[in-house]
């Protein structure tokens, strides 16, 4: 994976208790700077590429 890639996805659940570990998982996954959006029933999630200072 390159510094141009964009991570998306969507993570469904049945139970809240799982809400917390699935951030957790994502977290330690891809970095804090990872937005999440927490819904009823599933989890989305997005990574967007870093941009690179040129002087």
């Amino acid at each position: 994976m390159d510094e141009t890639t964009r991570i998306f996805g969507y993570v469904p659940f049945e139970k809240k208790s799982q809400l917390d570990k699935i951030i957790k998982n994502l977290k330690r996954e891809f970095g804090k700077d990872i937005h999440i959006e927490k819904n009823i029933d599933h989890v989305i999630y997005q990574k967007y590429p870093e941009k690179k200072l040129v002087v």
